[in-house]
């Protein structure tokens, strides 16, 4: 019974970690249930028989990229940080937050397809898939929730999620540029060369300064 549960835990893992990366190239639509088996060398009925749908591995390689491989909580939730509340202070601590997320999705030898996969969580119409991601991204939100009243000296809910999307956006959005005109600057698989690292820091530095001013900040030093 043990080795049963076993090799069926092995191969439910083995067809997550095979649809999750699929699924970030080619979308949930433009990716079939036989191209998911036989990438992952399994039986036809094998994602009914461990997911019951599509639609729910979907949800599992959404969560499986967010809390196994981006956690955030390691950014977000590091012991005694407190938020400053000088501006400049303020300033380079959003700066670090708005960088570090940056590198989480796009840094040197980092997977480009996990921003993929998160920004085809908010576009593709899978039931769920929106608020299984924002069960991880939460945090993020959660804590610059906390820094825009300081910066801006009072809480306006609706001025504050504008901002956030905005900046959120704008963070996946590398991903759709990528997906557009990357392809002409050979970004597959890893940042390997100075060329691909270049446009991520240029692209990084560009929104994270519009974030910063955004909240009436001095820039960050």
């Amino acid at each position: 019974m043990q080795l049963k549960r076993k090799y069926e835990n092995q191969t439910r893992q083995t067809i997550v970690k095979c649809a999750a990366r699929l699924f970030a190239d080619n979308g949930f639509h433009g990716t079939g249930v036989r191209e998911i088996v036989d990438k992952a060398g399994v039986a036809l009925n094998s994602v009914n028989y461990y997911f019951g749908s599509k639609d729910n591995l979907f949800l599992e390689t959404i969560k499986f990229v967010l809390k196994e491989k981006i956690q955030f909580d390691v950014l977000f939730l590091q012991e005694d940080e407190v938020i400053p509340e000088k501006p400049q202070a303020l300033s380079n601590f959003v700066n670090e937050k708005i960088m570090g997320i940056f590198d989480i999705f796009y840094g040197t030898n980092r997977r480009y397809w996990y921003a993929d996969l998160v920004l085809r969580a908010f576009q593709e119409e899978v039931p769920g898939s929106l608020e299984v991601a924002m069960t991880y991204i939460s945090i993020v939100f959660d804590r610059f929730g906390e820094v825009y009243p300081i910066a801006k000296g009072k809480m306006d809910a609706v001025d504050y999620y504008s901002w956030m999307t905005r900046l959120w956006y704008s963070i996946l959005g590398f991903a759709t540029w990528r997906n557009t005109f990357g392809k002409e600057l050979d970004f597959v698989g890893f940042a390997e060369n100075a060329d691909r690292d270049a446009y991520v820091v240029e692209y990084s530095k560009t929104i994270t300064a519009n974030a910063i001013k955004e909240l009436g900040l001095p820039a960050a030093k």
